[in-house]
């Protein structure tokens, strides 16, 4: 008889068939969401000025949208990897250590030095996706700057 595997099991390093549909999910959900946007900057923004002969404010508008959903991207990316790296963190030895220290109320020196240790590793694990952040957030004013100069 056929050894069949376990349901809902993955191998290590393998996604479960759920994990994979849920993917599978976001990517469809946010694809649809950037195509909503895109059409809306078409028809109620790009085309009107085109169909009026009003290049200029039509070439400022198209780089000024396409500027900003590069800083919405290059924002959401610095989120993501705030979480990530935050997951990541909290799983380090040295913070795990930690947190017990600070759960089984040592002396409040080693409790204020455990926290200490943590709110660095944070800091440390946050600084890079909130740079990305800032410079997503840079990126995206500025697309909003060609905008209001194409009148938009």
């Amino acid at each position: 008889m056929k050894q069949q595997k376990p349901r809902g099991k993955a191998q290590p390093g393998q996604r479960t068939r759920s994990e994979i549909v849920w993917r599978w999910l976001i990517i469809g959900a946010g694809a649809l969401f950037v195509g909503s946007v895109v059409w809306s900057a078409l028809v109620e923004t790009l085309l009107p000025l085109a169909a009026a002969g009003n290049m200029r404010d039509f070439f400022l508008n198209l780089v000024g949208i396409t500027v900003a959903f590069i800083g919405t991207a290059v924002f959401v990316y610095g989120g993501v990897r705030v979480v990530r790296d935050t997951f990541h963190t909290m799983g380090d030895p040295q913070v795990l250590a930690n947190v017990a220290e600070v759960r089984k109320k040592a002396s409040p020196q080693e409790v204020k030095r455990a926290q200490r240790e943590n709110t660095a590793a944070l800091w440390r694990s946050w600084k890079p996706g909130l740079l990305w952040m800032l410079g997503g957030f840079a990126i995206l004013a500025l697309g909003s700057v060609f905008i209001n100069l194409g009148g938009g």
